[in-house]
């Protein structure tokens, strides 16, 4: 499975293109065709020869700067185009339904080895950006899944429970709508251990087989407050 499946952008760093790069050849100029040193001769074929070389030398040269000038240039920008073009069309066909991107607020890093998604099995990738105030940090965590027979109505019956946290309250919330998709999301507020935490999650499949899960977190009093933050991350998920 190729990655990173996911690019998170922030609002201060330009657009960043991760696991979609163009290949580009470096096309050189040929040096040109080089005149064979002449046989050795007796000194009356070596005027002659000297006189047909240096005539052939010139001749030779006229063509190969004609060469260089014209048929090279022309079939190197012909080769270069070509292969530009079938780099970013192998590139799109190659990336098709794999590469998540998204924008993250001014003041938000990545804080994903804080939630070791490297390791935890099941995923093909995750990634989390969030910003840090007292305790507990407002983040979003948005997680790549593998294929699976029964998607994409196991992910979305998933998405509104949590069978292994039965304090867990779940409400259905309107449709959005994300990188052309009709996408239904849940509100929950869950008790961890460290107090209440609240969530809107989201999910859709995306044209590799693959799901993909939208995670905002925040402390229950201030989720409000920041719903513009989250919604702003959610209107710029695409994929390419």
């Amino acid at each position: 499975m190729r990655t990173p499946h996911i690019t998170g952008r922030t609002a201060a760093i330009a657009a960043i293109a991760l696991g979609a790069g163009l290949s580009l050849a470096a096309c050189g100029e040929d040096d040109g065709p080089v005149a064979p040193p002449a046989n050795e001769t007796t000194d009356n074929e070596t005027d002659t020869t000297d006189t047909e070389t240096d005539s052939e030398s010139t001749e030779t040269d006229t063509e190969a700067e004609s060469d260089d000038s014209t048929g090279t240039d022309t079939e190197t920008d012909s080769d270069s185009t070509e292969t530009d073009s079938e780099s970013t069309d192998g590139a799109d066909s190659d990336a098709s339904g794999d590469i998540v991107t998204f924008d993250v607020p001014d003041g938000w890093e990545d804080i994903s080895s804080f939630s070791n998604l490297d390791s935890t099995p099941g995923i093909d990738e995750g990634h989390q950006y969030g910003v840090q105030e007292g305790t507990f940090a407002r983040n979003v965590t948005i997680i790549v899944y593998p294929p699976s027979p029964g998607a994409p109505d196991d992910y979305l019956e998933r998405l509104g429970t949590n069978p292994q946290i039965d304090t867990s309250t779940y409400e259905e919330l309107p449709a959005v709508e994300i990188d052309g998709q009709e996408v239904v999301g849940y509100n929950s507020e869950t008790d961890y251990g460290q107090g209440l935490v609240r969530q809107q999650a989201y999910g859709f499949p995306i044209d590799s087989g693959q799901y993909v899960e939208i995670v905002f977190s925040d402390a229950p009093d201030a989720f409000d407050s920041h719903q513009g933050e989250f919604d702003e991350i959610l209107g710029s998920i695409s994929v390419s």
